[in-house]
């Protein structure tokens, strides 16, 4: 049971060490938000999180509903996105970040989840 145990360790230890080389040893991150409909066009609840850089991270991939959607920081939108593959590649400097999906017409709740690395 104990060689089990020890050979399981060693196994995570080599595919925690694979997949930091697989990505370039930088770990992935997610900014994410959601905003659902208010009534009459007013009181819409958004929801996310705030995501601090402590260095430059780069795009790799954005899921979610939101058909548009602005990154912003310091109070004010700095990327602004139309579809899933609009904002990949590009670059965010080192500072604090939260994203704000729109909805379209016919939308009751619209979600984004942005991965950077």
């Amino acid at each position: 049971m104990k060689t089990r145990y020890i050979k399981t360790i060693i196994i995570l230890i080599a595919l925690t060490g694979f997949i930091s080389l697989a990505y370039g040893g930088d770990k992935l991150q997610v900014l994410w938000g959601k905003q659902r409909a208010g009534w009459g066009a007013k009181n819409a609840e958004f929801d996310g999180n705030q995501l601090v850089l402590k260095k430059a991270a780069t795009i790799k991939k954005i899921e979610g509903t939101a058909k548009r959607y602005s990154i912003w920081t310091g109070g004010r939108a700095v990327l602004t996105g139309t579809d899933k593959k609009s904002l990949v590649g590009k670059t965010l400097k080192p500072g604090t970040y939260v994203v704000r999906p729109g909805l379209d017409d016919r939308q009751k709740e619209s979600t984004v989840k942005i991965i950077l690395q």
